[in-house]
């Protein structure tokens, strides 16, 4: 292969421009053009074995390694045709202004230089290698190769891919697009619902109204926490009793807590000692009181399990004034004496109750009190008349140690018995001789004196002592000089008469020394333990009058013979026999003997049951020690 050097005379410029617009010229195989600068304005010319660069030149002359055939076409290279067949041209630029037409062969190209072709290139199904990556932006007229082209295809079938479902995804867009505008428009109804409070958990019916939460919803309570579970505050809250409490309520609650806390501890140590409470408990003397403040009657100790038991009970008094609380024991013992004095057998029984007892009465068994009276009422009825009579008598004033004489109709009191002191003492103490006539003052007189007597007697005295006193204070020659204790009469209207006596009742006398009248209306001969007897007191007349010891003894005597006859009487009663026959058309015969807190009487009784057991006929008699006798009868019909 022939290359052509450059020579002074190939200047920067090939000049071929010119004779490819003649002729072709034709590189073989075997060519390679080698620039060390550019090739341009490339045009498509014919392939062949030769390169035709240009015709012969003025002289008819062609240049090159082996020549050009004549007529070849040929070009000119620094002004001379030359024959380029396995030519390699080296210079710094070159310039083949129509175009070189490659055949079979390649052409090199150094990877510092480049080729501008100002028109085209034919490379007659050849192609170009070693591209290197040409830009590609708006402006850029570089070739791009293969890899650039081919992720241009990728992409572009990708592209086409997208583009396809892009259409499906941009139908399916605009269906869900139109629903969007439907749900828009519904959400944005939901929204003004939700803005104007009309619809939600939170809701306002109308501006300035109350706001509900949750009010169409069940739960029973509201969480205000976030998402990490810390909890919020709820701020600008009405003090009103059913809204939520705010800040400042719930510390001022916590203040009264802070203070309920401490008065509560007060409280229970309170309790706790038994200084409060219904019942309490006396720091000194320990005593416990229930309800001492309150009112109410009644102390209820039933509880939800029913009634109780209240243990620890002291025994309690027992007697007409006590109120206090007897304990189990003492009901026992009470039952045991009431079953002791039942008699009969009568006994106390494990669960409490009493056996009963068992009596024979005139012949029969009964087994409770009730009947024992019973069977006695008949006899005892008649007692009751003859005491009845008794009473009649002493009213009357014909019985007893006080009797009234009917005609005169003065009264006497033991006139027909021994004694000289009528002692009015009672379980009270001394008592008070009302209405008493004024007696007779004088010097053989027995009669007592009433009130008004000694009244005018203290009237006397007075005016006596008073004389007495203007005496003394008269003269130096009359002067007292006694060293005795004097009388007071201190209550109204009373008088004191002796050595010490003293009247502070009103309307009292005290009489004789050291004698006291402190009670209203009363007179005293006396004091508590230095009494003194009444001696000398007439019977009484009159209903005021006092009663002498005579008198007494006749009531006492009259009121002993009545008990005796009554006593005799109870004994006659319970002798009458009353035993029935045991078979009809029968008739019993009985005798019985009684005897009543120590007197006796004896009976005999018979009675007949008829033949149709129909009719009971009984009658009985009983006479006592002392002649009195009784009698009875009764008929039964049982049907």
């Amino acid at each position: 292969m022939t290359s052509f050097s450059r020579s002074p005379a190939f200047k920067n410029e090939f000049p071929i421009n010119k004779i490819f617009k003649r002729k072709h010229a034709a590189i073989g195989l075997a060519v390679t053009a080698v620039m060390t600068s550019s090739i341009s304005a490339f045009a498509a010319g014919p392939t062949g074995g030769a390169v035709q660069v240009c015709s012969p030149d003025s002289n008819g002359q062609y240049y090159g390694s082996t020549g050009l055939s004549a007529g070849a076409p040929c070009g000119a290279i620094g002004g001379r045709p030359y024959n380029t067949s396995g030519v390699t041209l080296v210079g710094d630029t070159s310039t083949w202004a129509d175009y070189v037409s490659v055949g079979n062969g390649q052409v090199a190209i150094a990877a510092t230089n480049k080729i501008t072709m100002s028109q085209y290139l034919n490379m007659t199904g050849n192609k170009f290698t070693g591209i290197a990556n040409g830009d590609v932006t708006a402006t850029s007229t570089d070739a791009v190769n293969g890899s650039q082209l081919f992720t241009t295809n990728q992409n572009v079938a990708q592209n086409t891919s997208d583009i396809a479902q892009n259409k499906s995804d941009i139908a399916q867009n605009t269906s869900d697009i139109a629903q969007n505008k439907t749900d828009i428009a519904g959400n944005t109804t939901a929204i003004n619902n939700l803005n104007n409070g009309t619809a939600g958990l939170v809701q306002q019916a109308a501006a300035g109204a109350k706001l509900t939460v949750g009010k169409d919803t069940d739960g029973t309570t509201v969480d205000f926490a976030d998402k990490s579970g810390n909890t919020r505050s709820l701020a600008n809250l009405s003090a009103s009793s059913l809204d939520a409490v705010n800040g400042s309520q719930l510390y001022a609650t916590n203040q009264q807590v802070t203070q309920n806390t401490t008065d509560i501890a007060n409280l229970n140590d309170q309790i706790n000692s038994g200084a409060l409470g219904l019942v309490q408990q006396d720091a000194t003397t320990r005593n416990i009181t229930v309800a001492k403040n309150s009112d109410g009657t009644i102390i209820n100790f039933t509880g939800t399990a029913g009634a109780r038991v209240l243990e620890g009970v002291a025994n309690g008094a027992v007697n007409s004034a006590s109120q206090q609380a007897v304990n189990g024991s003492q009901l026992y013992a009470l039952a045991n004496s009431t079953a002791a004095s039942l008699g009969g057998g009568a006994t106390v029984n494990s669960d409490d109750s009493i056996t009963q007892p068992s009596y024979s009465v005139n012949g029969q068994t009964v087994n409770n009190v009730g009947d024992a009276l019973s069977n006695l009422d008949g006899r005892v009825s008649q007692n009751t008349s003859d005491i009845a009579d008794i009473n009649n008598s002493l009213n009357n004033g014909t019985v007893g140690l006080v009797r009234q004489d009917q005609t005169t109709r003065n009264i006497t009191v033991a006139k027909d018995t021994d004694g000289t002191v009528v002692d009015m003492t009672g379980t009270q103490g001394t008592r008070t001789v009302t209405g008493v006539t004024a007696g007779a003052l004088t010097a053989d007189s027995t009669d007592a004196v009433n009130g008004s007597q000694l009244y005018q007697t203290n009237l006397n005295v007075t005016n006596l002592q008073d004389q007495v006193t203007n005496i003394a204070s008269a003269s130096s020659v009359i002067a007292s000089q006694k060293t005795d204790t004097p009388a007071i009469a201190s209550g109204a209207n009373s008088t004191a008469i002796g050595n010490g006596s003293k009247a502070t009742g009103s309307n009292s006398v005290a009489l004789g020394s050291g004698s006291v009248a402190d009670e209203d209306n009363t007179v005293s001969i006396g004091s508590e333990g230095n009494e003194r007897r009444l001696t000398k007191v007439a019977p009484g007349v009159k209903g005021t009058d006092a009663a002498n010891m005579n008198q007494l003894n006749a009531v006492q005597n009259s009121v002993n013979t009545t008990a005796r006859q009554a006593f005799s009487g109870v004994a006659a009663a319970m002798a009458m026999p009353n035993l029935t026959p045991s078979q009809p058309g029968k008739t019993v015969a009985s005798v019985g003997v009684a005897n009543y807190k120590g007197y006796t009487a004896v009976g005999v009784g018979a009675t007949y049951r008829s033949a149709n057991n129909r009719w009971l006929v009984n009658a009985a008699a009983s006479i006592t020690p002392s002649g009195d006798t009784g009698v009875r009868g009764q008929v039964g019909y049982e049907f």
